[in-house]
């Protein structure tokens, strides 16, 4: 018991917050001077010393981390993200492009089916959809509530980013689980430019969802 706690309390105080500030110096040094201390344990949050370098944007730290072996494919938190999803989420394109010739694989999910083109079309960044692209993403990737990334990237009127995913062969006239298709979405939030690319491309104007509702004119 004793063991274990002085391990939590290594890696608490002293691995996590190293690769957390990226402090990637003093976190090389102090995994040399300190080979017993777990550096794959999560910490009392549930996060990888991978994961929190990468959720706080430090690259070369996640660098520095995959070179003492940390797993690419490890999760953390409560939706047991990966870290490519962390750097989708937070428009870190340096960071994808690192992760994902490290081995990250960009078909992986979380615990609520998100892929990493779920979270890079939601927040609309270009250079991260086309790394994604060149990783063969699954653009028709459903989550548990059966949203497509085209569904994000409606929902958040990001256009550009739709007619990427159009082009990489999404799939127009996909429902979630509530029945809902793009252009519900897209035409519900007033997205008109995404609104006409969607019927454009084939998107049923007559779609009904399960509440018997078809996209607004």
């Amino acid at each position: 018991m004793a063991d274990d706690a002085m391990a939590k309390a290594c890696v608490d105080s002293d691995v996590h917050l190293l690769a957390q500030y990226g402090m990637t110096t003093d976190l090389k040094n102090f995994v040399a001077a300190n080979p017993e201390c777990p550096i794959h344990a999560k910490n009392s949050n549930g996060f990888t010393t991978l994961a929190l370098a990468v959720r706080n944007g430090f690259i070369d730290t996640a660098k520095a981390l995959l070179e003492l072996g940390l797993d690419v494919e490890a999760s953390s938190g409560e939706n047991n993200m990966l870290p490519l999803h962390f750097a989708c989420n937070g428009f870190q394109t340096g960071t994808v492009q690192m992760l994902i010739e490290n081995g990250a694989n960009a078909c992986s999910s979380d615990n609520v089916g998100n892929t990493p083109l779920h979270f890079a079309a939601a927040r609309g960044v270009a250079n991260i959809i086309g790394l994604l692209e060149k990783a063969s993403a699954d653009c028709n990737a459903s989550n548990k509530h059966g949203a497509t990334p085209l569904h994000k990237a409606c929902i958040y009127g990001h256009f550009s980013i739709v007619n990427r995913l159009l082009k990489m062969g999404a799939d127009v006239n996909a429902a979630d689980s509530d029945g809902n298709t793009a252009l519900h979405f897209a035409s519900r939030v007033g997205f008109a430019n995404i609104t006409k690319l969607l019927l454009e491309n084939g998107a049923n104007e007559k779609a009904t969802n399960k509440l018997y509702e078809k996209p607004p004119d």
